[in-house]
């Protein structure tokens, strides 16, 4: 098997894991703007929580999820297309 092959798939991959991480802190921006009342009525009824709390957990969740795209996504894809482009 060619290692420059495994490299460009694994990047393509890493690409498409980034897209995908960045498009679902898109719909969960979007579904706050939009969706966050209905939202927090159907969790406050099942957890004794503030709007306050709600939105803070909400808040933190997507930095959370930016995070962890940008450190196991973004991070190691630019890394094998610097290490794809010395072959």
């Amino acid at each position: 098997m060619d290692n420059q092959w495994t490299l460009d798939k694994t990047a393509k991959a890493l690409g498409l894991c980034v897209l995908l991480s960045f498009g679902l802190m898109l719909f969960t921006f979007v579904f706050c703007i939009f969706g966050i009342d209905w939202a927090y009525s159907m969790h406050s009824r099942w957890f004794n929580i503030s709007r306050k709390e709600f939105e803070l957990i909400i808040y933190c969740s997507l930095g959370f999820l930016k995070l962890q795209a940008v450190v196991l996504f973004l991070v190691p894809y630019v890394a094998l297309k610097i290490v794809g482009k010395g072959n």
